[in-house]
């Protein structure tokens, strides 16, 4: 688990074993923590798991893009924490370009805002390959600035409930919108969704692919969150409760109940058949097959605390 350090102290991601309280000097907020009622200084601890569907046995703790699709970053910079989540859509390619290029700019500009400003339009991405979708937070101890681009999510849950959650940006049911990795810039099927959202002392802050979101329930979460406080085990649980849901023969899920909304809507069930690569005559009946079935996807989750 990782705790933002001191103004003009070194960071390094450490072991969990070698992480340790770290004080945040947030001088910059003193007076919008006066007019919150909040004296005491605060500190960020974050840490993240994940899973891929080729290693369904291994839960990957605080790694960078481990196998599968699915990648993420923590990079702390002062006093804040940048963190992002990417789904790979037709391949891990395009996820990890990503990830390796926003390391770079945190590095190099202390902000991955500058170049998220850059985003441009282009067509619809139908069907999706070669992309990614993003969720990404610019965390500091009392503020959370977040963007997102397809169905990757940014939660922000207070007093284990969820209050604060970033919408899904999709072409149709399961078609996200996505970014993919031109030159030095992004393209982007849909403009993004940019959100802010004032953080209060020990809130939780979750950033998600829809490996987490499509299996697990929103009051799912919040039972967990009831029980666990801290950033590592909070991570951990949600990623081994996705993987344990996978693993059973029938269970019911988010992506479940949308099908079965999918199916009750016959609009939105052609706009699904119309962004199909190839026609599929059987498709309704291989989705009612799927409605009582978890979503074998991989997962990632970082969670952040506010302490």
């Amino acid at each position: 688990m990782g705790k933002i350090a001191k103004r003009n102290e070194t960071v390094h991601n450490k072991p969990l074993e070698q992480t340790h309280q770290k004080k945040v000097d947030n001088r910059k907020y003193q007076q919008l923590f006066q007019k919150m009622n909040i004296s005491e200084k605060r500190t960020i601890s974050y840490a993240s798991a994940s899973q891929s569907k080729c290693t369904i046995d291994t839960i990957h703790l605080d790694r960078d893009s481990p196998l599968g699709e699915d990648g993420h970053i923590i990079k702390e910079q002062g006093n804040h924490l940048h963190a992002a989540v990417f789904d790979g859509v037709g391949g891990a390619r395009n996820s990890r370009q990503i990830v390796e290029f926003l390391k770079h700019y945190v590095r190099t500009n202390g902000t991955i805002y500058g170049k998220l400003g850059e985003i441009k339009i282009t067509p619809p991405l139908i069907p999706p390959t070669g992309a990614s979708t993003i969720a990404c937070a610019n965390i500091s101890s009392s503020r959370l600035d977040c963007m997102v681009v397809g169905d990757s999510v940014v939660q922000v849950y207070r007093n284990a409930k969820l209050v604060f959650s970033t919408r899904p940006l999709q072409h149709s049911w399961n078609m996200p919108a996505q970014v993919k990795f031109k030159g030095n810039v992004f393209d982007c099927s849909m403009a993004p969704t940019f959100q802010a959202f004032l953080l209060q002392l020990n809130d939780v802050i979750i950033l998600s692919t829809d490996g987490m979101t499509d299996n697990l329930f929103i009051e799912e979460i919040e039972d967990l969150l009831s029980r666990w406080k801290e950033p590592t085990t909070i991570s951990q649980l949600l990623v081994a409760t996705v993987k344990r849901k996978i693993n059973m023969k029938s269970v019911a899920t988010p992506f479940g109940k949308s099908i079965e909304k999918l199916l009750s809507d016959s609009v939105a069930l052609q706009e699904f058949k119309n962004g199909l690569s190839s026609k599929n005559d059987n498709i309704e009946e291989e989705l009612k097959k799927m409605i009582t079935q978890a979503k074998d996807d991989d997962c990632t989750v970082i969670a952040v605390r506010i302490d």
